[in-house]
Order: C-alpha cells, then structure tokens, then sequence
C-alpha cells in the first residue's frame, strides 16, 4: 500500500460577512510525484473551505492507500475521520513562516497549501468584483 501525504489548508478573505470569498488547497505527495489542487468558493466560510481541502485532497487518490493529512485547523483534525483509505490526521502549525518557523517539511508544505487558498480566494473575490 502506498504512504501518500496530503497538506490541506482554507483561506476565506471576508470570513463571517456576506460574499466572502474562499480558497482551498491541498497538496498530494507520493514519493514518486507531487500533486497541488486548490478551487475557489463564493459566499463561504474559512471552516468549510478547510473541510473542502482536506476532502478534496481525498477524493484526488486514485487507489487505496495509507494517508496521513496534514492541517493547520483544529477543526478539519478533530472531527473529520475518512475510512476509505487508512487515514491519520496530524495538527501542524499554522502560519508558521510568520513566526519565522517554517522549518520542517510539514511546515513548509503547511504553508504551500496556505499560498495556493489565498490565492484561489483572491481569485474569486477578483470574479465576484
């Protein structure tokens, strides 16, 4: 069975208004390839956009194997369970560059996912405008 590790993260620019505009990403990594998702959701929260990471990431395997998500939320960790495929969840740092701490690979692909669901928010909020 195949070990693949999935970093998820959500971005919601006006998070708790009306028309926020959300971002999500998820990043698959096999040790053979590297795989970046990430879409864009009107009218959104931050936690659904963290829920959606994770799930997307998820549904992008292909074939049962063991999986280990990587989230910054408390949220996605504490309550989401997938038994599909053999998954773990791990709480990692979130943001963790901005307190000059983005050291280790989890971190690091952490804060990759964080990049792309910003963007994929901007990018919304740019088409809602």
């Amino acid at each position: 069975m195949h070990a693949v590790r999935i970093y998820s993260d959500g971005a919601c620019s006006g998070n708790g208004r009306g028309n926020a505009c959300g971002g999500w990403a998820a990043i698959l990594v096999h040790p053979a390839k590297t795989r970046e998702l990430s879409g864009r959701e009107p009218d959104t929260t931050n936690q659904r956009m963290e829920l959606r990471a994770a799930i997307e990431g998820l549904k992008a395997l292909t074939a049962p194997c063991s999986v280990t998500v990587y989230s910054d939320s408390a949220y996605v960790v504490n309550c989401f369970r997938n038994r599909w495929h053999d998954v773990q969840f791990r709480k990692v740092a979130g943001h963790a560059d901005a307190r000059g701490r983005a050291s280790d690979e989890h971190e690091r692909f952490n804060q990759r996912a964080d990049e792309l669901a910003r963007a994929a928010a901007a990018r919304q909020a740019a088409r809602v405008a």
